[in-house]
């Protein structure tokens, strides 16, 4: 008898062991055995067309401001950085939305059917700022458009970079590198964009390069829809017919709350303390989801990339503020008898991101490292790296204002040397920043703490903008050896802020290396 029943126990484990490592139920979607499905390049493409856009616009807002719309440099870069200030709180109330009632597919479907009439208003808004007669009204029109293309941006990328990751089976070892080769792709957008931004929309209009743009994000998106039994997707919480209504009510929100923003830069400040600490609430509630060793070292790498993004962030956008208006009033531009627009140095970082994408994508460490220490100390490491050459790029800058030319300006082979500095530093921060915030993440709070992470982002939006405005302090009448000068200083301290940075990442690398922290990580 006691032999029978243990005959019986070790059938039913044998069948328990078979069924917990048996193949998926038929109801879960068939992952592919490559690194790309169908879904991913409609992913990969839709990322493509949006950043194509986007950057188009971000590269000469700056110019419109400034120069279309005479807001001033100091005020135009405090409206510039309330713009990105916008964006990025838009993403945390984007993830909410996604977690909560939406679903990425859902989310990610909303935000096309606005991206398309955001872009093309916009157009005909930008085209016509030049010959408006009522400022004010234009102004007013050009808040409104740029609001909605601020959250349709919001709702796309949030959505489309986490789906990226549903393409692939859970822990597939291959996340970052594809991470690596999405991030890669909108490098090649932002690219195309200097092309674009200096070039096409200079000759033919706004509305003609949003048009086409808007075509290729509209086939990428249904290229994702028809293939959408390619993601591993959980299944919707909420009735087809509330999210409909949620999402109406949602979209007219949003546009209101990025508007005001907009019209209003220094609201942009209150609302990032606001979100801060609802940041810091919203976490502290759901406590009892970082409770596994694993959700543990994700809320630390989380911080850390957060923080490090924010303060990177901040560096990394005067290349789309001060240093638009330096390549503009300060740098010779000159190159073989052709003068170059500033918008097409920014060619120069995509151009160092498309090369070298592939490349450290490669080269990125495989080892699986035994602890969670170990593997926070690298990423610390990487995120060294990208502050290191970011503050080369500044110091660069620094260091051409002693080398003037005749004529006092600088000459754009500084200026192209730092850019290619910068390039390859973004490869160790944001791919890597992408792979550690959906990597180990509950599952429940997937797109809530992707859009808090975004939303960090917004500090940086207003701190750059902030910064930017201290070099726009010398009015171009005051000489262009007064203007040289005053970007000198500016440098200068942009400078010293990112060898602070570089300290700080290494310190906290030989901290983690050194187990510091293991107890906190329930490491065994």
């Amino acid at each position: 008898m006691t032999d029978n029943l243990t005959e019986n126990k070790n059938v039913r484990a044998s069948v328990s062991d078979q069924l917990l490592t048996s193949a998926p139920p038929s109801n879960t979607p068939a992952r592919a055995s490559g690194l790309f499905s169908r879904a991913a390049i409609g992913l990969f493409g839709l990322s493509f067309f949006e950043r194509t856009a986007f950057f188009t616009l971000k590269y000469l807002l700056i110019l419109i401001f400034v120069d279309q719309m005479g807001m001033g440099a100091e005020y135009g870069a405090i409206v510039l950085g309330a713009a990105i200030t916008t964006q990025y709180l838009l993403y945390s109330v984007s993830g909410v939305l996604s977690d909560r009632f939406l679903g990425l597919r859902a989310t990610l479907a909303l935000g096309v059917l606005l991206i398309a009439p955001a872009y093309l208003a916009l157009a005909v808004a930008l085209d016509n700022t030049e010959t408006a007669t009522d400022g004010s009204f234009i102004k007013t029109v050009l808040f409104f458009t740029l609001a909605m293309q601020l959250c349709a941006v919001g709702l796309v990328r949030l959505s489309g970079f986490n789906l990226v990751k549903q393409t692939l089976s859970e822990d597939d070892p291959r996340s970052e590198k594809l991470y690596v080769l999405y991030y890669w792709v909108e490098s090649i957008g932002a690219l195309m964009a200097s092309i674009c931004a200096g070039t096409f929309v200079q000759r033919f209009g706004w509305t003609p390069v949003f048009g086409t743009l808007v075509i290729g994000m509209m086939g990428s998106a249904a290229m994702v829809h028809f293939n959408r039994h390619q993601l591993l997707m959980p299944s919707a919480s909420v009735t087809h017919k509330n999210r409909i209504a949620i999402a109406a009510v949602s979209s007219v929100l949003l546009i209101t709350g990025a508007f005001f923003l907009l019209s209003t830069p220094a609201a942009a400040g209150i609302a990032i303390l606001a979100v801060a600490v609802g940041v810091v609430v919203y976490i502290y509630r759901n406590k009892e989801s970082f409770r596994a060793p694993k959700q543990r070292e994700f809320l630390f790498a989380f911080s850390i990339v957060t923080i490090a993004s924010l303060l990177f962030n901040a560096l990394q956008e005067q290349q789309w503020s001060s240093l638009v208006l330096f390549a503009d009033r300060a740098v010779d531009r000159t190159a073989f008898g052709i003068t170059l627009h500033p918008s097409h140095f920014q060619s120069i970082v995509p151009v160092m991101l498309v090369l070298l994408g592939p490349v450290i994508a490669t080269l990125l460490d495989k080892r699986q490292f035994d602890s969670a220490s170990t593997r926070l100390s690298g990423l610390l490491r990487k995120l060294s790296v990208a502050f290191g050459l970011m503050t080369m790029c500044f110091v660069v800058l620094f260091a051409s204002t002693f080398f003037t030319g005749a004529d006092q300006k600088i000459h754009f082979t500084w200026l192209t040397i730092a850019l290619v500095l910068a390039g390859p530093a973004e490869l160790f921060i944001y791919p890597i920043a992408f792979n550690a915030i959906t990597s180990n993440v509950p599952t429940k709070l997937a797109g809530t703490m992707s859009g808090i992470h975004f939303t960090c982002y917004a500090g940086a939006g207003f701190a750059s903008g902030a910064l930017a405005s201290l070099a726009g302090g010398v009015p171009s009448e005051q000489g262009l050896e007064a203007v040289v000068l005053n970007y000198r200083e500016f440098l200068g301290l942009v400078s010293s802020i990112g060898v602070v940075f570089v300290l700080i990442c290494i310190g906290a690398s030989l901290l983690f290396a050194a187990g510091k922290f293991s107890n906190r990580l329930n490491e065994t």
